[in-house]
Parts: C-alpha cells; sequence; structure tokens
C-alpha cells in the first residue's frame, strides 16, 4: 500500500451540445491517493482517492457560430473523487509510468439558473511519469 500526493495543471472541460458552447475551466489540482502497486520489472498499480483543486478560471466559448466568448466567476475550490490504474516500468534505477485517472466532481462549480443545468467536473486525464 502506498500513499502519493501529487499536483497537477489540469484543464477540464464541459460541453452543452443543445445550447452549443463549450465550457473550459483549468484547476491546479492536489489529488491524495492510496495506491497498490504490484513488484517486477513491469509492474501493474491502482489508485484511488479524493482531490481538491483550485479553480483558476472559467470560459465558455460559442462554437455555435456567434463566435463570443464569455468569463464566469466560480467558486475558488472543487472537489472530488479519484481512481484510476497503470503500469510501471523498470528503466535503470528509474521507473517510467503510465496511468489513466477519472475524476469525479462533488462540487458545484456553475449552475445556470434559466434552465437547470448543473456544472460538476468528469474528467479522465493520461499521465505519464517518472519515479525517482
Amino acid at each position: 500500500m502506498t500513499i502519493e500526493i501529487d499536483g497537477l495543471w489540469i484543464q477540464k472541460r464541459g460541453r452543452y451540445a443543445s445550447r452549443g458552447w463549450d465550457l473550459k475551466v483549468p484547476e491546479i489540482s492536489v489529488p491524495l491517493l492510496l495506491g497498490v502497486r504490484g513488484r517486477g520489472r513491469v509492474s501493474p498499480f491502482a489508485v484511488a482517492g479524493a482531490e481538491v483543486a483550485y479553480i483558476l478560471s472559467a470560459v465558455q466559448d460559442d462554437v455555435g457560430g456567434r463566435g463570443s466568448r464569455v468569463t464566469y466567476d466560480t467558486p475558488a475550490f472543487d472537489c472530488g473523487l479519484v481512481a484510476g490504474g497503470g503500469v510501471a516500468f523498470a528503466v535503470g534505477s528509474r521507473r517510467l509510468t503510465v496511468e489513466g485517472r477519472y475524476l469525479h466532481g462533488l462540487a458545484r462549480t456553475m449552475k445556470f439558473y434559466g434552465d437547470g443545468y448543473d456544472f460538476r467536473t468528469r474528467v479522465f486525464v493520461l499521465l505519464g511519469g517518472i519515479e525517482f
């Protein structure tokens, strides 16, 4: 069992196809994860835990043909659950990792009151890294 704390910049996105907009929410994410790791030169692993993220901005681009851009006030923080897995490869004294994670946001980051749309982040990320 391992404990892992990461610092990541992630641009989360939301699409609302019937209204023709694309929402971009860049965040600084800090996940706290518990992991189970295999042994050997090639070892699979799984991680799960929670994340806290600081929202840098929220920008909506109109992709429906009008070309407008709107910046929204959002709460400063997002939080959510994280689950993922990957594989680590031994290369000399280091390990290279390839990992996929699903981040399921719990905080209501935006609400459009007119139509009841409630935006919570949900994103799949691919990560690569070097373990020291």
